[in-house]
């Protein structure tokens, strides 16, 4: 996956503008005494899932925090350097769930 990332960046694959209508619950407006949205995503890639909710979020001054996890370092620097990775609701590391490791 380093190689792909490595060759394609984040451009290979389109951002999720399904997601909306698959997941509605990710998109649900957030009133103030409820919990702040929290979303965990195994396999983030190069976040094309993450910037789309985060967009929908930020853009309604929703709270948020959403964790992208992926087996790349590549496609984890991606979103680290991306224009819309926050770090004040957003994180990113290279997670393997298929190792014994926490």
């Amino acid at each position: 996956w380093d190689w792909f990332y490595e060759h394609h960046e984040r451009w290979f694959f389109k951002d999720r503008r399904w997601l909306p209508s698959e997941f509605p619950e990710l998109f649900e407006e957030r009133r103030g005494d409820q919990a702040p949205l929290a979303v965990w995503e195994v396999g983030c890639g190069a976040g094309n899932t993450i910037f789309p909710v985060a967009r929908h979020h930020r853009d309604r001054g929703s709270r948020f925090r959403i964790v992208g996890s992926d087996v790349s370092q590549r496609a984890v620097d991606l979103v680290r350097s991306f224009r819309e990775f926050d770090s004040t609701c957003m994180s990113c590391q290279v997670h393997d769930l298929a190792t014994s490791e926490a």
